[in-house]
């Protein structure tokens, strides 16, 4: 059975690209926290797996059995998707 390792984590310099930067939190990080709040204002964190950089975006799977997924889609409408590094 053979494991699937992380990539080392290079020396981060000003001459990196965004979507190398990009490139750089999949292969080396892949995971990440996630913080939403609720309607009350309560904090709430999960742990995503980000799979993929496409097209400059970062795209995470999660599934419709989870809170997470739920309250990602209940939020949908005052979040915005874009992120620029």
């Amino acid at each position: 059975m053979s494991s699937i390792m992380r990539q080392h984590v290079p020396k981060l310099t000003d001459d990196i690209s965004n979507n190398e930067f990009l490139d750089l939190i999949v292969d080396c990080f892949h995971s990440a926290i996630f913080g939403t709040v609720d309607e009350n204002g309560e904090p709430h964190t999960n742990v995503i797996d980000i799979d993929f950089n496409e097209n400059e975006r970062l795209i995470f799977a999660t599934t419709n059995q989870k809170s997470f997924y739920r309250k990602f889609e209940e939020a949908q409408s005052c979040i915005n998707y874009s992120i620029a590094w």
